[in-house]
C-alpha cells in the first residue's frame, strides 16, 4: 500500500467514524422528548460541522483558504445565534440572537462569491449574471409574497424591520450568491 493510500484510508475512516457518531446522534435527537437535550445536541452537531471546516483547512490546506475560513465564521455566528435562542427562548425580535443571525448571512455569502472568483475569468461573467437573474426573481417574490405582508401587520416596528426585512432581505443575497455559485 503506498503512502497516498495510506492517507486517503486514514481519512476516509475519520470521515467514516464523524459520520457514524453524527447518525447516533441524530437518532438521539429524534427519539428525545427534552427540548434540552434535543437543543444541546444540535449545538453539538454544529460545533462538529464547524471544528469540521476548521479541520479541514489546515489539514488539506485549499487554495484559496480564507473562503472557507469565512465560512466557519458564519457557522460560529449561527452556534452563538443558537446558544442565546435557547438560553433565552422567550426574547423578542429584535434580540441579541438575532444580530448573530444576520452577521452570519453575509459571511456565508461572501464564501460562494469568493470561490467564484478565484475560479477563473470565463467562468465568473456567467456566474455573476445567473446570480443576478436568479436574485432579483427571488427579490420580487420575498417582497410580494414575505415583505410587504408582514411590514403591515400589527407589531413592534423593529420587529417589523427584522423578520419582514432584513431575514428576507438576507435570504435573498445568500440564494443569489449560491445561484452563481451553482
Amino acid at each position: 500500500m503506498t503512502a497516498g493510500s495510506m492517507v486517503a484510508l486514514r481519512d476516509f475512516r475519520l470521515g467514516a467514524a464523524v459520520l457514524a457518531a453524527e447518525l447516533v446522534l441524530s437518532g438521539a435527537f429524534l427519539v428525545s422528548s427534552s427540548n434540552v437535550v434535543q437543543y444541546a445536541l444540535y449545538e453539538v452537531f454544529a460545533g462538529v460541522a464547524l471544528g469540521s471546516v476548521i479541520w479541514a483547512v489546515r489539514h488539506y490546506r485549499p487554495r484559496p483558504a480564507l473562503p472557507w475560513l469565512v465560512f466557519a465564521g458564519g457557522i460560529a455566528l449561527f452556534i452563538t445565534g443558537d446558544v442565546l435562542t435557547d438560553v433565552y427562548p422567550h426574547w423578542t425580535s429584535p434580540s441579541p440572537a438575532d444580530g448573530f443571525y444576520l452577521a452570519a448571512y453575509p459571511l456565508f455569502a461572501a464564501m460562494a462569491v469568493m470561490l467564484v472568483v478565484s475560479s477563473g475569468g470565463y467562468r465568473r461573467i456567467g456566474a455573476i449574471a445567473d446570480g443576478l437573474i436568479v436574485t432579483f426573481a427571488f427579490a420580487v417574490f420575498q417582497w410580494i409574497f414575505v415583505m410587504s405582508p408582514v411590514l403591515h401587520e400589527h407589531g413592534s416596528l423593529g420587529g417589523k424591520i427584522v423578520l419582514g426585512g432584513l431575514y428576507p432581505f438576507m435570504d435573498i443575497l445568500l440564494l443569489g450568491a449560491y445561484a452563481g455559485f451553482f
